[in-house]
């Protein structure tokens, strides 16, 4: 019985999960999302979003910056921090994130920090001309459905 809790507390401390400290573990989550520039790519999220929408209806112009105080209380990066936070420390240990750290610290982390947005963004451009270019493939899908469901 001895040597049993003897393995089961080698066990627990050797998991590390004894000496966990929360705290450190929350700061260092934060430190990675703001290294990998979490807070600036919502923030631009935001806007271009925002832009986006006024752009596709304008009648949305004159409350452009009731949508945009809107949309940072709920989206912004001091409304989301916490559950990304969180987040982070359900996915990744304190050692994981030191070490996805280690990365996005060396240039060429810091190249796919600066990159990322952009390849993102050319990334949502090749899906939508793909939907686009194909859309005519759709218009039958659709008809071919409405058809058939017609007929039931």
């Amino acid at each position: 019985m001895k040597k049993i809790i003897m393995m089961l507390l080698f066990t627990v401390i050797a998991s590390g999960s004894l000496w966990a400290n929360p705290s450190t573990h929350a700061k260092a989550a934060e430190d990675l999302l703001l290294t990998v520039g979490t807070k600036a790519t919502l923030e631009k999220a935001i806007e271009q979003q925002l832009k986006i929408q006024v752009q596709s209806t304008p009648d949305l112009i004159p409350y452009e910056q009731v949508m945009m105080r809107f949309l940072e209380k709920h989206l912004g990066w001091q409304s989301l921090k916490g559950e990304l936070i969180r987040l982070y420390m359900q996915t990744f240990t304190e050692a994981e994130l030191h070490s996805i750290m280690e990365f996005y610290k060396s240039p060429v982390g810091q190249k796919m920090v600066i990159k990322q947005p952009e390849l993102i963004v050319q990334g949502t451009e090749i899906g939508i001309k793909r939907v686009q270019d194909n859309l005519p493939e759709l218009d039958a899908l659709i008809k071919a459905e409405s058809v058939r469901l017609k007929k039931k």
